[in-house]
């Protein structure tokens, strides 16, 4: 993880965003829209861009969040302040931050919130990583589904992995959780973590939990185990990933995306060979999601098949299932690797 500069700290930065209390790095404004948070639908949303353009898949993203109407802030994690991001693709955002990387996605979500506390009077707030390709035809439903709800805080998966806790790619909060003074202090407690593992024992496996039982909030996950197995057992694979392992039966159950992180490394050794078609046929773009898997190519290095694939194989024989499962809840906090 890249460290703050101690200097930092020291100098007055015009433009520039300032967190101090989460230890996070300069930040700095390259779009900042006049459009007003009150009563809104507003998606913080977190990339990593390496060099000066956004992968296609998070362009993609961008595009369809604010096709459904929502105020999108794209946080971008870049390695070099002093480059400049690429706009194209990117008009439907209303406001896009540029931030030194280093700082994991719940670190950046709060310092958010901390620097534009106005976010906390807009209907909902949708909280999104990179991590996820999409939408698929599901997309309006979900939305659907969101807006028709009555709970305070909503996820789209869950698991079992650890302890029960909601994944957090893609979590919104709405109604009494707006106003919420338990929450307000949830997000004011994150700071920056030296690893992926961290950033999920304190707050991915912790985020269910206080929302629920701390703030009391009520509490509704869209594609629960409950809702893909409807009246069965479902208690012998709820150690599994779902977004790894039951990723065609999400789909087919009308989840809108697919984990970036399945179709690059597939760990698991997974059967995907049948993704192009089965994500066609879902409405998804499979030549983005093909361009998408070609960047993360060339910025992260060969993909996930072949030796690499047998590499995690052998990893997992050496450690057992309950370590190797840890790196893959590392790996899920978000789509790609930070320092």
């Amino acid at each position: 993880m890249a460290r703050e500069d101690p200097s930092l700290a020291q100098t007055d930065f015009t433009g520039l965003l300032e967190a101090p209390d989460l230890h996070i790095g300069a930040r700095e404004f390259v779009r900042q829209s006049a459009a007003t948070f009150v009563g809104q639908e507003v998606c913080l949303f977190v990339t990593y861009v390496p060099g000066n353009q956004l992968l296609p898949g998070a362009i993609a993203m961008v595009a369809a969040l604010a096709a459904s109407g929502q105020t999108v802030v794209v946080c971008c994690a870049v390695d070099d302040l002093g480059f400049s991001i690429d706009l194209a693709g990117l008009d439907g955002a209303a406001f896009i931050v540029k931030q030194k990387n280093g700082g994991y996605d719940f670190a950046v979500w709060a310092a958010i919130l901390a620097k534009l506390p106005e976010l906390w009077s807009a209907k909902r707030l949708f909280f999104v990583n990179d991590s996820i390709l999409g939408p698929l035809d599901g997309f309006d439903r979900t939305l659907e589904r969101l807006r028709a709800s009555n709970a305070d805080f909503l996820a789209l998966t869950e698991s079992f992995e650890h302890r029960h806790h909601t994944q957090s790619y893609f979590f919104v909060l709405q109604n009494k959780a707006m106003s919420s003074a338990a929450v307000r202090t949830f997000w004011r407690q994150v700071r920056v973590e030296q690893t992926k593992l961290a950033v999920i024992k304190k707050y991915e496996l912790g985020l269910l939990n206080h929302m629920r039982d701390v703030a009391g909030l009520e509490v509704e996950v869209l594609f629960s185990y409950d809702f893909l197995f409807p009246g069965t057992d479902w208690s012998a694979i709820k150690i599994q990933n779902p977004t790894h392992n039951l990723w065609e039966h999400l789909i087919s159950s009308g989840f809108p995306f697919v984990k970036a992180e399945l179709l690059f490394v597939n760990p698991l050794g997974i059967n995907i060979a049948h993704w192009p078609p089965i994500v066609a046929l879902r409405g998804g773009d499979v030549q983005m999601f093909k361009k998408h898997l070609a960047k993360m190519r060339e910025t992260r290095g060969s993909s996930g098949s072949g030796g690499r694939q047998e590499k995690w194989k052998f990893l997992r024989r050496m450690i057992g299932d309950k370590a190797f499962r840890e790196i893959l809840e590392a790996w899920s906090v978000s789509g790609k690797p930070r320092r």
